[in-house]
């Protein structure tokens, strides 16, 4: 035996016997654009919550208990209006959020 026979990608004869690699380019370089946007969807996402971190901190500084409810609440609705969520995930919200911490 030859060390290292077997390590080779397989590949598929077509119809005049030459080989063709076991994969597709093009899905390759599809999937390769996917996983950058959606990277850079978690990249901005850590972004905003970084920033969000920063403004919760100062609203909780200035507004007093009963205020700061409203505040939270009122910024809540806003954010789930404005970002334009589906139906489906405003009822996973809502539900995460009616379960508290007995959830999942």
């Amino acid at each position: 035996d030859e060390e290292g026979e077997g390590d080779e990608i397989p590949a598929d004869a077509d119809s005049d016997g030459e080989e063709q690699p076991a994969f597709d380019p093009q899905s390759v370089q599809m999937t390769r654009g996917a996983l950058d946007r959606r990277l850079k969807h978690v990249e901005k996402g850590q972004s905003f919550a970084t920033s969000a971190a920063v403004l919760l901190s100062a609203l909780e500084q200035t507004s007093p208990g009963a205020a700061l409810a409203l505040d939270m609440f009122n910024l809540a609705v806003m954010t789930i209006y404005h970002s334009q969520l589906s139906s489906g995930d405003v009822a996973d919200l809502f539900y995460l959020t009616m379960m508290g911490d007995d959830g999942p």
